[in-house]
């Protein structure tokens, strides 16, 4: 359901939710990662209320997947010797998702100052 005020549109789909225009990067480093959540802090919205100065009008999601890919070995490894070398992997993976919600105050423009 769109939210005409939020910029972003969540649908619904087998796979889940999922928000139109969400942007995935790959990373190699920290100084990737680093990167990318300063040009996140940089798109956020802040505005003052009577209870912060500074208050986040922004949600943020981070969602980091690592991916650990190791190679097969032994009589597996003999099993698939001739497969796609993606088939002779034993691939993990794992999904940390960090949230930070905006400010819960109410914010009106009219009475902060």
């Amino acid at each position: 359901r769109a939210r005409p005020d939020a910029g972003l549109e969540i649908r619904s789909s087998l796979a889940g939710a999922q928000v139109v225009g969400v942007v995935t990067s790959t990373v190699e480093s920290m100084d990737d990662v680093c990167t990318l959540i300063g040009r996140g802090w940089q798109k956020r919205k802040v505005g003052e209320t009577k209870y912060n100065h500074e208050s986040s009008r922004s949600h943020l999601v981070l969602q980091v997947t690592v991916t650990h890919r190791i190679p097969l070995e032994g009589a597996l490894a003999e099993a698939v010797s001739g497969e796609d070398v993606e088939q002779q992997m034993v691939v993990r993976s794992s999904t940390l998702s960090l949230v930070d919600l905006a400010g819960s105050e109410r914010w009106d423009p009219s009475s902060s100052s």
